[in-house]
């Protein structure tokens, strides 16, 4: 069989193996972050957050289509597995292609010759198939993994171009790269970082090579790249909206009129190009001529374009002009330039569907792109703001003392009464201007956050340059500290690349020490090789410590996949052997490295404390990195056929190869990629909407708390009455519009000041002046607000509405909040008039406006909510007013912390004695604690132990056991390979005490799934409900029912699946107050085998590592050990004794590393 049959039939093999594991892991339904979006987004084709993705809403459309709702997610997941393996496969050719030119160096191909090149395609397919970032992105419904596709078929395209470049036809391939360049846009940007790699490869065919000349298309590279980003994207929007102010302005035409003439103009312009590069004619050049100048007419004929924009416009146009005039015959290059731009333009055009979905006002909609100023705002991500790149300000940067503020872009707004657009914000002032003695070349410390300032300077080792300036504002001339260059560069070297990048690569080809997302210390998201010497010493900043004796959470992590550098080492193999055989393909692989690895991280120039771990962006790295890997196959094979036969050189090569490498990355990997019986984003969501009444508001803040919301009533249908709304996202006027329209079966939000109130550029945050300091009824506040003639004149010289006072309140219609059941019962009599707050800012933000006016036109009409993981600063002081029914606060009209001030201390309730000394013995009295809320037990019992689901998290496993002679509870669960715990709770009905040899035991053992980081920290919530409810219960004297909920929060989160921390506690004093002490005591003894074994770690580590650890985790993990010594002291007097020596010897320890310090 010849070498191209055995290319395909082994490259088609591989994608299904690539197939089967990627179907194989694929999570069933919408995983958390931008999942559930996308995947209602595509479902829907509505519009997701910007610059929107359409061509993957559109396969995603199609996958969908066919399938009932709930299998919607699985068939996008599915779509995002096949565009993964179909990278494998193009991955495979690449490397085939690659070596297959390596080979021919030494003569023709022979078989052992043969198997080698497919053997070194196979190992660098399934590297890349089993490589952590790629296999999280290919199992499920997000953009990367079609986006890696493309990354795949356009570099696969340009080798293919390359082989027949001399071939009449050729230029096909290079006008097929440029369509899914096009299209790619549709999806994301990463696929055009790809474009340097490319133009190494025409200009090695077809040019000489010179020094020079690497130079010139390295310049020419980066230029296109240019043109495309900072080009073709924007300005052909952006030219849109010049012609549609124009002709709905200027020449009064209906709305959208410009937008279709200049639709027809381009598209007419682009054809007459075409006509006339392949064959030059007289009456092609006077339209092309008369096309130009109907393009300059609205070019020139309005605001909306700047002076510079219009005067480069203009100089283009005329140079097209002078172009066609002077071709007198046909130009082949010209006209493939043109074809080229035509068809990235036609693959560009997938971004029309925004535009026309958008139009359509879905329930999901963001930023309503449906005019092209807003679509321009969509696509250059505007809400997400800007950064500096090549020259820009610093953390400390102070303002320009003489012009602290420049002028902004506009903002044009379609009014529709007036049937013309306006500007809704002038943006004059808008922009910080820093001092230049401030500013620097390549600044990468800019955020001026408080958390993000401090990670600059312990990155950095800042010290800073003093400068004297005299700040914006200020009368006195101080010293402030400049970041020096040296400092800048040493941010960017440790945490841009070092950690940002490098890591990132390290997890891939090296291994990862766990999945906890890590800020710089040794113990979370380091990377890992296996072998320790490596680890302690070289590992993440400064090594990672022992790696012998760790704790349970490092040691047990799923995600602690140790590779032993093998993949790396093969991978630098195969680089250093393309080097000295084919230095020009090095270099082209190797820029395709760069620009998708080291480039990307210069380009985003990123603060510390990111949101979430970004390795998923730099996959085309790791992807250029793999056909090292596979040539390193080939390496491997030159070297050891000099030794022994050829034939069995390459097998033998291939078979350890594809052992070493991909076999212990797929052995590494699987139980932390494999999502197949994970629903936790799914059900969790679906826990937010039953924790709501029906007809409710939901207020949430992030995206794992609105996303998979919205993927469950978009796409799944479930309880869509229930209207959610992102605290984010309410400082828009676009989506406090569309709060306002009936969404499914929820009513619109009876939001009461009108839109030209709220429009951008108006309250975008109302400052609060203390004038009145009794509370303001909100009706009265919002009417203030928003009456024009009350303004102050404020310092920087605005006039501004505001508020006179930060204490407000909310009358209560005390019939109406009992009949439709805000108030329960037992509450009525603590029930107040009026709910009263006072807000802690001294200015409050659009969105705090809107929810303030949500309270001052809801009149207890439909229950208002807040999720509990929105935090306190999303509830602008309500909370002593919330009610814990699940997974949401529900505002009600009763206090739960009544102590107020009095005159000799404090008292609780308005008419109570002044008996208390301080608050906190008011609080600790009355029983309230610092947690936020009152409890409704009776709704929390019912949707913890009824109505919740968990995700696959309580699922069982059921085998077979029989007993044996001096078998124990111990001695069953080590068999089984589970904890006592797990064992216990998972089989209540079972008593483990008496058990007889020979008997048989149907006993159940908690089926394992992977729980990642996010979904951990999401059971530390579900966990401190429990235990809440569990308290709630045993002070209303129902013990019983508080046992029950505290069995289901152990059987629905086993440690096994979700191992112990801190918030077991809470739930083991539970079981001790409910007078379980048997429970209680299993959960403390290995909550106290945890801390101790957690903390005899760190005090086993070096002093500098032990410096690194910050105060707060070891004095709790100290804190949680002091308190578990006092339930045993009190509960397990047999215990007391052994725990308290135990404690001892590590508080003596604690204390001796503490002094250690210095």
């Amino acid at each position: 069989m010849n070498y191209q049959k055995l290319n395909v039939i082994f490259g088609w093999l591989t994608w299904v193996i690539a197939t089967y594991v990627f179907c194989s892991t694929i999570e069933p339904t919408a995983s958390f972050w931008d999942c559930g979006e996308f995947i209602a987004s595509a479902v829907k084709l509505e519009v997701g957050h910007p610059p929107g993705a359409p061509f993957f809403m559109l396969i995603g459309r199609v996958f969908s289509i066919f399938v009932s709702p709930e299998n919607a997610a699985k068939m996008i997941n599915i779509s995002s597995a096949l565009c993964s393996s179909f990278t494998i496969l193009f991955l495979f050719w690449t490397v085939t292609a690659l070596a297959k030119k390596i080979a021919l160096l030494s003569g023709e191909l022979t078989p052992a010759k043969t198997m080698a090149i497919i053997g070194s395609g196979i190992v660098g397919g399934l590297a890349y198939t089993f490589s952590d970032s790629f296999w999280f992105s290919a199992v499920e419904g997000e953009v990367y993994a079609m986006s890696s596709l493309f990354t795949a078929v356009v570099f696969w395209s340009i080798l293919k171009w390359e082989a027949a470049a001399d071939e009449p036809l050729a230029n096909r391939w290079l006008v097929f790269i440029c369509y899914l360049m096009g299209l790619s846009i549709g999806v994301h940007l990463l696929n055009l970082l790809a474009i340097p790699a490319i133009a190494f490869v025409y200009y090695f065919k077809k040019h000489k090579v010179t020094q020079k000349g690497l130079l010139w298309v390295l310049m020419t590279a980066v230029l296109i790249l240019g043109v495309i980003q900072a080009g073709i994207i924007p300005w052909t929007i952006k030219l849109a909206g010049a012609f549609e102010l124009f002709f709905v302005n200027k020449i009064e035409l209906p709305f959208n009129s410009g937008l279709y003439i200049y639709v027809l103009l381009l598209t007419a312009l682009f054809v007459f190009l075409l006509k006339h590069t392949h064959k030059p004619l007289k009456n092609n050049a006077h339209l092309i001529a008369l096309l130009l100048l109907f393009f300059l007419i609205p070019i020139l004929g309005n605001e909306f374009l700047s002076g510079g924009g219009k005067f480069l416009l203009t100089i283009f146009f005329i140079g097209v002009g002078a172009f066609v005039y002077w071709l007198k015959k046909p130009s082949p290059s010209a006209n493939t330039i043109i074809l080229c731009f035509t068809v990235i333009l036609l693959g560009y055009s997938s971004f029309a569907m925004i535009l026309i979905r958008s139009s359509a006002n879905p329930p999901m909609d963001e930023n309503n792109p449906e005019n092209a100023f807003t679509l321009l705002s969509y696509i250059n991500r505007e809400q997400y703001g800007d950064r500096p790149l090549l020259k820009g300000h610093f953390f400390n940067s102070p303002l320009d003392n003489q012009e602290p503020y420049v002028d902004g872009s506009p903002v044009w707004f379609q009014d529709k009464e007036k049937g013309k657009y306006i500007v809704s914000d002038d943006k004059k002032n808008s922009i910080p201007n820093y001092a230049k003695e401030f500013t620097s070349w390549f600044p990468r410390m800019y955020s001026s956050d408080s958390k993000h300032v401090r990670e600059y300077k312990k990155w950095s080792d800042f010290e800073g340059k003093k400068i004297r300036y005299r700040a914006y504002g200020s009368s006195e001339v101080k010293p402030i500290p400049k970041p020096t260059l040296l400092e800048n560069v040493t941010f960017f070297v440790r945490y841009q690349i070092g950690w940002m990048y490098f890591r990132y690569f390290m997890w891939n080809f090296s291994g990862r020490q766990n999945d906890v997302q890590g800020h710089g210390n040794f113990m979370d998201g380091n990377w890992l090789s296996g072998i320790d010497f490596i680890d302690e010493n070289f590992a993440g900043v400064t090594g990672l410590g022992p790696q012998s004796d760790l704790p349970d959470d490092l040691k047990n992590n799923p995600a602690r996949n140790q590779f032993y550098l093998l993949p790396l080492i093969l991978g630098l193999i195969g680089f250093f052997f393309q080097l000295s055989k084919s230095k020009k393909d090095m270099l082209v692989v190797g820029l395709l490295f760069f620009f998708t690895g080291i480039a990307i991280s210069i380009y985003l120039n990123q603060y510390p404390i990111q949101p979430r771990e970004r390795d998923y962006a730099y996959s085309g790295s790791f992807y250029a990195y793999t056909i090292w890997i596979g040539l390193g196959v080939l390496a491997l094979f030159e070297i050891l056929r000099k030794y022994i036969p050829e034939i069995l050189s390459a097998g033998l090569v291939t078979l350890i190869c594809l052992t070493a490498v991909p076999g212990i990355m797929a052995k590494e990997g699987w139980d932390d990629h494999n999502r197949s019986d994970t629903y936790t984003a799914r059900d969790f969501a679906k826990n937010y909407l039953r924790s709501c009444e029906k007809n409710a508001i939901l207020f949430t803040n992030g995206d794992n708390d609105t996303f998979p919301l919205w993927y469950v009533q978009e796409v799944e249908e479930f309880r869509t009455d229930v209207r959610v709304c992102n605290l984010s996202l309410l400082n828009t006027d676009w989506y406090i519009n569309q709060m306002r329209r009936k969404a499914y079966d929820s009513e619109p939000v009876p939001f009461g000041m009108p839109p030209e109130k709220y429009r951008q550029g108006t309250r975008d945050y109302v400052p609060v002046i203390k004038k009145i300091k009794k509370s303001v009824d909100i009706k009265d506040a919002i009417n203030f607000i928003s009456d024009e003639k009350q303004k102050a004149l404020l310092g920087s010289n605005r006039r501004m509405n505001y508020f006179p006072t930060n204490k407000f309140s909310v009358s209560v219609d005390s019939a109406k909040v009992v009949d439709n059941g805000t108030v329960p019962k037992h509450l009525v009599s603590e029930m107040e008039d009026k709910v009263s707050w006072s807000i802690g800012k001294s200015y409050i933000l659009k969105n705090d406006m809107m929810i303030m006016d949500l309270l001052a036109n809801n009149d207890w009409e439909r229950p208002i909510y807040f999720a509990i993981t929105t935090g306190n600063s999303a509830y602008i002081g309500l909370q002593n007013h919330f009610q814990l029914e699940g997974l949401a606060y529900r505002l009600i009209p009763v206090r739960k912390d009544k102590c107020t001030k009095c005159e000799t201390g404090f008292k609780w309730g308005y008419e109570g004695d002044c008996v208390f000394k301080d608050k906190n013995q008011c609080r600790a009295i009355n029983g309230v604690d610092g947690q936020t809320g009152i409890l409704n037990t009776e709704i929390m019992f019912e949707n913890l132990i009824n109505e919740f689901t968990w995700g696959g998290m309580e699922a069982k496993d059921l085998v077979n056991y029989t007993v044996q002679e001096g078998d124990s509870t111990e001695s069953i669960a080590e068999k089984l390979g589970i904890s006592k715990l797990d064992l216990v709770f998972s089989n209540k009905e079972i008593d483990f005490n008496a058990l007889e040899a020979g008997a048989a035991l149907e006993i159940k053992l908690p089926h394992w799934i992977y729980m990642n980081e996010n979904n951990r920290r999401m059971c530390m919530n579900l966990r401190n409900n429990f235990s809440r409810l569990a308290e709630a219960l045993i002070k209303e004297k129902k013990k019983d029912k508080a046992i029950i909920t505290l069995d289901r929060c152990m059987e629905v989160m086993p440690e096994k699946t979700v191992p112990y921390n801190f918030f077991m506690l809470p739930v083991a004093e539970a079981y001790f107050r409910a007078g379980d002490k048997e429970k209680g005591g299993l959960i403390i003894s290995q909550l106290f085998n945890v801390y101790e074994k957690e903390i005899n770690y760190y005090l086993s580590v070096n002093q500098e590592l032990y410096n690194s650890i910050s105060n707060s985790r070891m004095k709790q993990s100290m804190s949680i050990l002091y308190r578990v010594n006092e339930l045993v002291a009190r509960n397990i007097k047999g215990k007391k004794k052994e725990f308290k020596e135990r404690f001892d010897a590590l508080q003596q320890a604690f204390a001796q590393k503490e002094a250690g310090k210095g």
